[in-house]
């Protein structure tokens, strides 16, 4: 079996396991009371869109890859969208100083991926994941700081919370065109690591 076919079955599997996180996430939501719902939610809508960007990739995969194809652009759309959701949830609940301007930022790069996915012949949608995923790396780094003040419960929570999407964001890094063909072992790495990452966020949110 070849590094390409183990990796896109890793990939099934880590979509279905986003799938019952994000079960979790709304019945956590449902039974939450109503500020930590939001934040919740907010999550929730995270790994929702993620797992739409895994199955439109995974079809994208199995058929001919193309970057150009409506499948890639919407992925990526979905991917980028996500971490909006996510990272308003974080500015919502765990930390405010920032007035929403990295989610707006955010929002901002995932309708480019629409607006504007090429110029001439040049692909822009991988850019523009780039610059809306970049501000991703300000989550784990707001779960630190909150959790390195904190003590007991919300401080083992905050931790597993900043280590899971850190973890998460490098397994996703590692699933680039240029990483997968010049280091081709990143094509099984990449999603055990994104699963390693969700499963200690998920620890978080205990």
């Amino acid at each position: 079996m070849q590094l390409s076919e183990i990796s896109l079955y890793l990939f099934i599997f880590l979509t279905v396991y986003l799938g019952i996180l994000t079960i979790d996430i709304l019945y956590k939501a449902f039974k939450s009371e109503s500020e930590k719902r939001v934040y919740l939610y907010g999550i929730a809508f995270f790994t929702i869109l993620y797992m739409l960007c895994r199955i439109l990739l995974i079809i994208n995969t199995v058929g001919e890859y193309d970057p150009h194809s409506s499948f890639y652009i919407w992925a990526s759309f979905f991917a980028a969208l996500g971490v909006f959701g996510l990272m308003f949830a974080v500015e919502k609940y765990i930390y405010q100083k920032f007035k929403f301007i990295p989610s707006i930022c955010v929002l901002i790069f995932s309708l480019m991926i629409l607006i504007f996915p090429a110029y001439e012949e040049t692909n822009l949608v991988t850019y523009w994941v780039i610059l809306a995923t970049s501000f991703a790396f300000l989550i784990p780094i707001l779960y630190l700081k909150v959790g390195l003040r904190a003590s007991g419960e919300v401080r083992k929570k905050s931790l597993y919370s900043a280590f899971g999407i850190l973890t998460f964001l490098l397994g996703n890094g590692m699933n680039t065109g240029v990483l997968t063909e010049s280091i081709p072992i990143f094509l099984i790495f990449a999603p055990i690591t994104m699963f390693i990452g969700l499963f200690l966020f998920r620890l978080g949110l205990k």
